[in-house]
């Protein structure tokens, strides 16, 4: 099953996050595809990064380097490093070669060969067959029985590699010819790790009504036997031996559901966790979606009566038809039977299911506008940190400020940083953060509960979007044409943050005091203007019990300029 790393997309696919995983610590990170390969197989030392803190994915792999890996996986990096050649394995390979010990290793193993000029050729790339062929190698598989050698033996090499999985997950497609790159050689010994291990049964012969049929000799998974005590480190007691279960015994996959209910894999070393990696989901969507829909983007032919439905990692309780995935079921993900009507645009919603079984499981998480109040270095008992603050008008249903459900493990932000972010409600957790896009300009319009119109820009809202209440205290119908809005944006492009950025001058006051609570005569009001004024002015009505010292009121540009002119004119006969 696919999966990727929780914390590099993710916000998955849709927010296509760019911050780094926890256990990521290369400095080109956002260029990896394959995460979940490339940290378990640096976790066994099995492949290294670059002195600059990079790994280079996209860098070919050439066939000393392929010699390496394999002598790394079959004899475990601490002992490969201390072998060395008994003679030179091949003319262009010298025993002082930095590769030498390990190319005279598989070549004595029958793993690898050298080409038909007796050279070995160890800084030249290396197809995707010849790797897969080392890799088969390693598992077991005869060179000679499987018929590795000749004019088709890349065509074989494909047959076994692709009927095993070890080009599983791979977003390309391989050709035999293609070369490798650092990553794609990760994710094939990645899946190596999972394999089957392989002996072959004897040659032998039958006799069927009287005639002597020789029985080809065939490679068969490995098994226990009578001892399984090290099965279920990769794959659960299956009675089958993995390679990992071989060569890395400290080694330790699990199939587990993460924070928001998606499926997941959690691999670790010994006591260490290495990383959590979600399954990659059979559809995705950001926005409000049908369950027919659903049933038809996963490509069903039968319903799954009952799907699994989590909204921000609370699994939802109920049955019936509505929680049906079926082709005929037009019931939106935001009905109010099933999230409460909290599916909209914006929203992340991530579709899986089990072809085994056709259980569908629908994991959604709500995206929100943050903003950070603290930012703490690594220290020795835990990594970089930061802190979040929520907005009033717009947080998780159990959002607390208490304990550390506020933390999030991460480093490149700033205090007062707006980001985005997800949170479960199962687990009081923060998911994922990211830093918001912003962008500013004066109002022009705006349609209620659906967008902003800024300059000759307009935005639409996320269904979490939220208001700045200490600038815009009645939210969105606080709003007012003519004054400047700094906006925030999910990955999307909409809208999730509002706060206000300037006054139109002429359009609003702040109210100090209204006729019943202060000496004024009926009707008055008295008036901080925003350039700094303070007027007296008569409105229309008596405002007495209908309005509160600190609230904001439209008033008549004429009629303010009139009280200013008399003020003045006051003033000077004063003078």
């Amino acid at each position: 099953m696919k999966r990727f790393l929780s914390l590099l997309l993710a916000f998955a696919l849709a927010l296509s996050l760019c911050m780094l995983p926890a256990g990521a610590a290369y400095s080109d990170a956002k260029d990896i595809q394959y995460q979940e390969a490339i940290d378990v197989v640096s976790a066994l030392n099995l492949v290294n990064g670059y002195t600059d803190g990079s790994f280079k994915p996209k860098t070919q792999l050439n066939r000393g380097q392929a010699a390496k890996l394999i002598t790394n996986l079959l004899l475990t990096p601490e002992v490969a490093a201390t072998i060395s050649p008994a003679s030179a394995p091949f003319p262009d390979v010298p025993k002082d070669h930095v590769f030498a010990s390990y190319i005279s290793y598989c070549a004595s193993k029958g793993i690898i060969n050298g080409y038909e000029d007796g050279l070995f050729r160890p800084g030249s790339p290396l197809s995707a067959a010849a790797f897969m062929k080392m890799l088969l190698g390693a598992l077991g598989y005869s060179t000679v029985i499987e018929g590795y050698t000749g004019a088709n033996w890349s065509v074989n090499v494909f047959k076994t590699a692709m009927g095993i999985g070890l080009d599983e997950d791979m977003t390309t497609s391989l050709r035999a010819e293609g070369t490798v790159t650092r990553e794609e050689a990760c994710l094939m010994m990645l899946n190596t790790l999972r394999a089957d291990l392989v002996d072959y049964t004897e040659g032998g012969s039958v006799v069927l009504d009287g005639i002597t049929v020789s029985t080809q000799t065939v490679a068969k998974a490995r098994r226990w036997g009578t001892s399984d005590t090290n099965d279920g480190g990769i794959d659960l007691k299956d009675g089958y031996i993995q390679f990992a279960e071989e060569y890395f015994t400290s080694l330790q996959r699990r199939e587990i559901t993460d924070d928001f209910g998606r499926p997941s894999v959690r691999w670790s070393l010994k006591s260490r966790e290495i990383g959590t990696y979600e399954d990659i989901p059979g559809a995705s969507y950001t926005d409000d979606v049908k369950m027919s829909r659903i049933y038809t983007d996963l490509g069903m032919s039968a319903e799954d009566a009952h799907a699994d439905i989590y909204l921000n990692g609370v699994l939802l309780s109920g049955s019936g038809k509505a929680f049906a995935v079926s082709k005929s079921n037009e019931t939106k993900l935001s009905a109010a039977a099933l999230t409460g009507g909290k599916v909209g645009r914006g929203t992340l919603t991530d579709v899986y299911r089990d072809s085994s079984t056709n259980d569908v499981t629908i994991c959604i998480r709500s995206v929100y506008a943050g903003k950070i109040s603290n930012v703490y270095a690594a220290s020795s008992s835990r990594p970089a940190y930061i802190k979040l603050t929520t907005f009033a008008d717009g947080r998780p249903d159990n959002w607390t400020a208490s304990g550390n459900a506020n933390e999030f493990d991460a480093t490149g932000f700033r205090a007062s940083q707006y980001v985005l972010y997800t949170f479960s409600d199962e687990t009081l957790s923060i998911g994922e953060v990211r830093a918001a896009e912003s962008g500013e300009g004066d109002l022009k319009r705006y349609v209620t509960g659906e967008s902003m119109t800024l300059g000759d820009s307009t935005y639409k809202y996320s269904r979490e979007v939220c208001f700045d209440t200490s600038d815009i205290p009645n939210g969105e119908s606080g709003l007012s044409n003519g004054n400047g809005y700094r906006v925030y944006f999910d990955t999307l492009g909409n809208i999730i943050y509002v706060e206000q950025s300037s006054f139109k001058e002429t359009k609003y006051a702040y109210v100090l005091g209204i006729h019943g609570n202060y000496d004024f005569q009926e009707n008055e009001v008295r008036l901080l203007l925003t350039n700094g004024n303070k007027v007296a002015y008569t409105t229309a009505r008596d405002y007495t019990g209908t309005i509160s010292d600190g609230d904001f009121i439209t008033y008549s540009v004429e009629r303010i300029r009139q009280v200013q002119s008399e003020q003045q004119q006051e003033a000077q006969r004063e003078a």
